[in-house]
């Protein structure tokens, strides 16, 4: 099992990728600006709607509850904390639990930026769907996939990267 600080970047690996490739427009098109506009109403709903169908407010989920496992850390040391730890953590997390919010919101006005309400509408109705839906709940097992991929690959790749480049120095008469 993921820890929550693995999942976190194997999201964001994800998330990079997926933004790193929107930015990139196709062939004869211009790229996406953020539009400077005030947003409706109707317009940040859409993108809210968008954030919560398409799987990525899922990802702010294990947030606190890591926050949560961080501070439990203090009791190994402070054994004696334990009892009166535990008590307060199930008294504040729910207040916590609230600031996820933020971020829905956060990443809804992002959306909003760059995407028509009438966009965001279509990108919803996909999210919606069967399809829209199967492809959201298979997202956790792609991610995980690809960030096993993404680990070895690396490994791979910056091995015999480093390899090539010892490779070549030796060529020119240097040792690295």
């Amino acid at each position: 099992m993921f820890h929550v600080r693995t999942l976190i970047a194997a999201m964001t690996l994800a998330c990079l990728a997926g933004h790193a490739q929107a930015q990139q427009p196709a062939q004869g098109q211009q790229p996406a600006q953020a539009q400077a506009a005030p947003k409706t109403p109707a317009h940040l709903e859409a993108a809210r709607a968008v954030v919560l169908a398409s799987g990525i407010a899922r990802s702010f989920e294990n947030m606190i509850p890591g926050f949560v496992q961080q501070v439990r850390r203090i009791t190994v040391t402070r054994p004696d904390l334990t009892k009166d730890l535990e008590e307060v953590i199930v008294k504040v997390t729910p207040e916590f639990d609230k600031t996820k919010l933020e971020l829905i919101d956060a990443a809804a006005k992002t959306y909003a930026n760059y995407l028509s309400e009438a966009e965001l509408k279509e990108i919803g109705a996909f999210f919606n769907s069967p399809t829209g839906k199967r492809y959201v709940d298979t997202q956790p097992l792609v991610i995980n996939e690809m960030y096993a991929e993404v680990e070895s690959w690396s490994q791979r790749t910056s091995a015999a990267l480093v390899e090539r480049i010892r490779t070549e120095m030796r060529a020119r008469g240097k040792q690295f």
